[in-house]
């Protein structure tokens, strides 16, 4: 039997994209594999760029995906509009989401609370259990916040020195 597992990106601006990952989906595999060896957001972009995934490597290469390695077709990486859309779609024993916006790793669980979102690396340390939770939706909020302020300050004009008029 496998343990299934999402793994999602949340872009700055609250997008959110993600794959299905077949095997071994505990923290101690994939979990750890995705905390330790893919801890930027380019090297997640690329493993999410292969799609859907039967066993996730240390490495690109020695991955095995759906689509590179098997030929399989509608196994992308898909984009979803929220949150609910995710869960709907891909909520599987173990969901991880990389927040751009913070450069963390997340294990995220849904319970009669609502949706939790556990730092990674505290949950390898400590074990979730000694770990603080977020919710989802603030983690995802604070992103958007982040990513607005950004574009509204670039989009505000700076404004000129008014020269002083000598009378």
């Amino acid at each position: 039997m496998s343990t299934r597992s999402s793994i999602v990106l949340l872009h700055k601006d609250g997008n959110l994209q993600g794959i299905y990952c077949h095997n071994d989906g505990y923290l101690s595999h994939v979990g750890e594999t995705l905390f330790d060896c893919y801890n930027t957001t380019k090297s997640i972009k690329q493993l999410l760029s292969f799609g859907d995934i039967s066993e996730l490597s240390s490495c690109i290469d020695a991955c095995y995906f759906y689509g590179r390695d098997r030929g399989e077709k509608g196994v992308n990486s898909v984009f979803y509009k929220n949150i609910e859309d995710w869960f709907d779609k891909n909520n599987q024993d173990y969901n991880y989401l990389y927040a751009v916006h913070n450069k963390n790793w997340y294990l995220v669980e849904e319970d009669i609370d609502g949706k939790k979102a556990y730092n990674l690396e505290e949950c390898i340390s400590l074990g979730k259990e000694n770990t603080k939770f977020v919710f989802l939706s603030d983690l995802i909020h604070d992103c958007q916040v982040k990513y607005n302020k950004k574009l509204l300050n670039k989009q505000i004009p700076k404004t000129e020195k008014i020269p002083k008029i000598k009378i």
